[in-house]
């Protein structure tokens, strides 16, 4: 098992449910901007995945992450 600081995890996936919580939430009460804001979070979406994609997150430190909870 990878050696990983409980915070980082939190941290992490604070980040990310973050994301998906404000995405719902604008889907809801703008759906007329739908459109807009889905082409964004897909741009977004893009970003995030390259980020991590360079701090190289592999699945052994997602279980790692996942055995805190």
């Amino acid at each position: 098992m990878v050696p990983i600081s409980k915070h980082v995890c939190i941290f992490k996936f604070s980040l990310l449910g973050a994301y998906i919580i404000n995405l719902s939430y604008v889907f809801f009460l703008f759906p007329i901007l739908h459109f807009i804001f889905s082409a964004l979070a897909v741009e977004a979406g893009f970003s995030y995945l390259s980020c991590n994609a360079v701090m190289r997150i592999t699945i052994d430190e997602v279980h790692a992450c996942f055995d805190w909870f």
